[in-house]
Formats: C-alpha cells, sequence, structure tokens
C-alpha cells in the first residue's frame, strides 16, 4: 500500500483539527500554503490484539521534534524565534481506512473497530499544512477466531459479594475470580488483563492467556500492611477486560474495613491556662503599654499517624507566636505561646489559624484580643527589673540525669564564687543543649550587707570572662563562648486566675486574696479626696482600667471594690518578691 503527499482535502481538515491542540504550546512548521515538504516517515510500526482492540505502535518521526523557527525577517537586533514542531499528529490507517489519529509525541493507537481474521495496519506522519509523510512499512495482524470468555466471582471466597470486612492488622483479605474460554477453534487464544484501582488490593496476575477449553482464575488480595494498618473503609474496583467481542470488560468492586489498627492524625487544639475562653476564643485581656502578656495554645495529636502543620496569624501586629510549625506523633503534643504587647491605648484583635492534615479539620481559627492599659502612678502596678543571663560553654551536655545535675551544681557554685553572691540568689538555672546553654536569673534581694546587685554580679561576671589571661572556676569547667545580658523590666499587676487586673489588694496579705482586711483599709480612705492627707490614689478605683481617677474615693470606688472582693491574686508570690 502507498500514502504519498497527494492527500485529499477531506484528509487534510482531519490532520489539520488533530494538531489544533498541539498550536497551543508549539506552532506547527510552515504555513500551509508555502509548506510543500512531508515529515519523515514512521518506523518500527507493532501490532496486536489487546483486550481492549488492536494496539499499534510506532517509532516517532524523525520530524516529530521542537525546534525554533524565525517569526521575522528582521535579524538587526537578533530577531524573533517561536517553538515549532514539523509534525501535527500521526494517522492510523486500517486498509484502505483511516481508523485513527494522534496527536504529535504520541506513538501508540488503539483501534476498537477492528474486525475480520487479518488486517493490515500502516502509519503515516502529517504537519499542519496537510503534507503526509510516505507510509510506514506494513503490520498484518491475526485476531484469529474469536474465543468465548465466562466471567464468575467465585462464591467460596465473600460469598462472592467483594466484601472482605473487617482486616485485622497486618492482616490480609482474599477473593477469586474464575474466568472460562469457552471457544473451540484452536486459535481461539482469550487474551485477560486485570486492572485494580484502590489502596491495599493487588493481585499477583496482571494479564492470563487461557487455551481454548480451558479456565483460570485471578486472585485478589488485601494487605494491611499495604496501608501501614491505618484505621479506615477501604474501597476498591476490579477491571477484567478479554479479547471477547461479545465480553470485553467485567468490572468487581471490593471493600475491606481496619478498625484496631493505626489512627488518623487528629488534632486537638485547647488554650492551655484559658479557662475565660469558650470554644475558639483567646482573650489576653487588659496588658499595660510596653508590657507582655503571654498565654498558651496546645497543639496535640489525639489520632495516629503523624500530625503536621503550620501555624499563622494574622491582624494586628502586637500579636506574635513563638512557633510557626508542628509535627507530632502520637499523643504528642505542642505549645504555641501567643504574646501580646500593645503599643498604645486601644483595642487588639487577631486570628490565629492552625492548619494540619487532620482531613476532619484542616484549618482552624481562633479568635485573639487583647486591651493596651495606660501606665499610671499607682502602688497597684509595679515595674521590677528581672536580670537574667545566658552563658553558653563549649562542651557537650551529659546525657544521663546524675551527671547533668551535677554540671548544674557544680556551675552555680562556680558563678557563685566568681560573682561574689550566694547560691540562693540564683533561680531558674536551666541548661540546654547547643553546646551548654545555662539560662539564670538572679534575685534582686540582697542577703547582706555590701553584697553586689544583681546588675554589678552580672558586670563582674563578665569581666571575669573577658578575662582571658587569669584563671576562674567558671572557665576551669570549660571554655565560654558567650555571656549574654537578658535583663529586662517587668510591670507586674494583680491578676485572677482568667488575666484580668484585680483591684483592692491594699494589704498586700500573703493569702493573695481582697478580703476583710482590705475592706477596712478602704473605709479609712472612704470619702477622701485628693488634697487630703489620708487620700490615696490607689483606693481611688473610678476610672482605674482608662488611667482617669475621679480624685474622689467614693460610692462609685465602693461598687468596684465590691466587685473584686473575694478575688483570689494569682501572681501574688511574684509581687511580693518584687517588693521586698
Amino acid at each position: 500500500m502507498s500514502r504519498g503527499k497527494g492527500m485529499l482535502f477531506a484528509l487534510v481538515a482531519i490532520g489539520s483539527i488533530m494538531a489544533s491542540p498541539v498550536l497551543a504550546a508549539t506552532t506547527p512548521g510552515a504555513v500551509a500554503a508555502t509548506d510543500e515538504r512531508a515529515p519523515e516517515a514512521v518506523t518500527n510500526v507493532i501490532g496486536f490484539p489487546g483486550t481492549a482492540g488492536v494496539e499499534i505502535s510506532w517509532a516517532l518521526s524523525a520530524s516529530d521534534f521542537v525546534r525554533q523557527s524565525p517569526t521575522g525577517s528582521d535579524f538587526t537586533s537578533g530577531g524573533s524565534f517561536s517553538n515549532v514542531n514539523d509534525v501535527a499528529g500521526y494517522n492510523v490507517y486500517r486498509g484502505d481506512e483511516l481508523a485513527g489519529s494522534t496527536l504529535a509525541g504520541e506513538t501508540i493507537f488503539v483501534d476498537l473497530g477492528a474486525v475480520g481474521s487479518t488486517i493490515i495496519y500502516v502509519v503515516t506522519a502529517f504537519d499542519a499544512a496537510g503534507n503526509e509523510s510516505d507510509a510506514s512499512d506494513e503490520v498484518i495482524v491475526s485476531l484469529g477466531a474469536p474465543p468465548v470468555a465466562v466471567i464468575e466471582v467465585d462464591d467460596d471466597y465473600l460469598d462472592g459479594d467483594g466484601d472482605y470486612g473487617i482486616i485485622d492488622p497486618d492482616g490480609q483479605g482474599l477473593s477469586a475470580v474464575d474466568i472460562w474460554n469457552e471457544g473451540t477453534a484452536e486459535d481461539a487464544l482469550l487474551i485477560v488483563t486485570v486492572n485494580i484501582v484502590g489502596e491495599g488490593f493487588s493481585s499477583p496476575d496482571s494479564t492470563l492467556t487461557i487455551a481454548p477449553e480451558d479456565s483460570d482464575f485471578v486472585e485478589i488480595f488485601f494487605d494491611a500492611e499495604d496501608v501501614d494498618n491505618v484505621n479506615a473503609v477501604y474501597e476498591g474496583v476490579v477491571t477484567i477486560r478479554t479479547n471477547d467481542p461479545e465480553n470485553r470488560e467485567f468490572v468487581y468492586d471490593v471493600v475491606a474495613e481496619i478498625v484496631d489498627g493505626v489512627g488518623l492524625p487528629e488534632i486537638g487544639i485547647k488554650p492551655g491556662d484559658m479557662s475565660n475562653a469558650p470554644g475558639r476564643q483567646l482573650d489576653l485581656a487588659s496588658t499595660l503599654v510596653g508590657a507582655s502578656r503571654t498565654r498558651t495554645v496546645t497543639i496535640s495529636n489525639i489520632g495516629g499517624l503523624t500530625l503536621e502543620g503550620t501555624v499563622e496569624i494574622y491582624g494586628d501586629d502586637a500579636f506574635s507566636i513563638s512557633a510557626d510549625s508542628y509535627s507530632l506523633g502520637t499523643e504528642e503534643e505542642q505549645v504555641v505561646d501567643v504574646t501580646f504587647t500593645p503599643g498604645a491605648v486601644d483595642t487588639y484583635s487577631a486570628t490565629l489559624t492552625i492548619f494540619s492534615n487532620d482531613d476532619q479539620a484542616t484549618s482552624t481559627e481562633i479568635d485573639v484580643t487583647g486591651r493596651g492599659l495606660a501606665r499610671y502612678e499607682n502602688p497597684s502596678v509595679i515595674e521590677t527589673p528581672v536580670t537574667k543571663v545566658e552563658m553558653v560553654f563549649d562542651r557537650e551536655l551529659p546525657t544521663e540525669q546524675v551527671d547533668l545535675d551535677a554540671l548544674r551544681d557544680q556551675i552555680i557554685a562556680a558563678l557563685s564564687e566568681a560573682m561574689g553572691i550566694p547560691i540562693s540568689r540564683f533561680v531558674d538555672v536551666v541548661l540546654t543543649e547547643g553546646s551548654v546553654i545555662v539560662n539564670f536569673t538572679i534575685t534582686q534581694t540582697v542577703t547582706e550587707e555590701g553584697e553586689p546587685t544583681a546588675a554589678e554580679a552580672v558586670a563582674t561576671l563578665e569581666s571575669v570572662i573577658a578575662d582571658t589571661v587569669t584563671p576562674n572556676v567558671i572557665t576551669d569547667i570549660a571554655p565560654v563562648a558567650s555571656v549574654v545580658d537578658n535583663s529586662e523590666t517587668v510591670v507586674l499587676q494583680p491578676e485572677d486566675a482568667n488575666g484580668f487586673p484585680v483591684l483592692g489588694w491594699f494589704t498586700r496579705n500573703p493569702e493573695g486574696r481582697v478580703g476583710l482586711d482590705d475592706f477596712f483599709h478602704f473605709v479609712e480612705k472612704f470619702g477622701s479626696v485628693t488634697g487630703d492627707a489620708h487620700f490615696s490614689a490607689e483606693h481611688d478605683l473610678t476610672g482605674r482600667s482608662s488611667s482617669d481617677p475621679d480624685g474622689l474615693v467614693g460610692i462609685d470606688d465602693f461598687f468596684i471594690f465590691v466587685s473584686h472582693f473575694g478575688k483570689i491574686i494569682v501572681n501574688a508570690d511574684q509581687i511580693l518578691a518584687a517588693l521586698e
């Protein structure tokens, strides 16, 4: 058979239509009015009867590649070019009939309309102008006598309904499909392909060839290990195709379930210390301008597989978070600090969003609010310095707890000796990895006359470490890489368990409660005004949250005191220690 360049107009139209998708990415060679050169011929054509039809494959034409072609005639500045392909597609002929076409770059075609015992196929390449290559060498496909396929689910497995039931962890389920070839002609071979879609389902048999008057079977397994024993309901579809023109396809639905395996990741979220935050709200309460208040949100994995995701906060920039991602195993949790630092007297808000791979909670939003409170002269508000130091030793951290405790005690003793202050003034001493990082706080209380203040002790430490000539007890432990003074001024005000200010704690009683003694204290000041000898601004509670007292300890102040009577100050110990 010969197919040349003189193609009918109808075939040119077909070639142009088939080439149109190619134009979206790559421009075909030349324009039809000027292009008279056909693509190179197709080679290595192979054909065989498949389960869906006759499968024809070939090697790409040598002209089927992308090249650059000029788009104009002006090359003074280098010119402009576009990507072009001299092949727009391929035509597949069954005898003298066009069986179908494919796009450039494709090398396989399935002829669904093949009928007869012996069929001759050729393949040509065509371009966008309608030029067609010479025909490939002929390939002859012998279909033989048609087989007769009989396909049934084996009732000996699962009662034939495809339901594997509950599968134990690491367990398996099995079903089978029986296939008979009831064809009688000697060449009536039954060709079977098996395709399975669905997690956990598989078959050792992808193709079968069954002789006339013979039979075989296909096993379909469900393996819990293949899905990592994750608890879920698993569904699959088994598709069996044959070359029997009267029974091309058989579809078999399968299902299995795992209930005692590994749970899917499941997120748990709770505001860790916010009893006043129902649902998804986090109120950081009133906070003095320039000071900071922190609340925590705890993310936990109450499921099985690894829970992972990101954390974002959008809104007023007075809010910040301590972590922006997490990865948690079963029963693990991560605490995210949400810190509020107001810069002005105002109301602030933001949205904290937690994203996760929990299919049931891909994102969770938490409304975050806070109020900036003006600073004012009042004994209820205390500013106290906190001396914090970070020191890094160039040595490894011990792995055993007993060794870790011994190193901590050795460091504290060395610091006490070098800085000239008693061991009792070192608090919150923490050792962490990254060489050995020591963080500690020095109390402000001077226990003996002439004892250095906290700031003086830090200056002494910096001087000792800076002196690399004179031996000292600290560097005897290990070389010191750095000393950083992280001291800060902390603003304290009495707070309840929800983080809200508590007014009326006049006596600073060690019980940390607004009680009767505070009431008697208030009564003594009742009726006094600014300028009176016994007037106290602390007792002028009206407008306290807005820093605008009215200068009178009166009935309005009394009602405010009553509303706070009996409240417990959760940070009483911290305040009392700062006042010492």
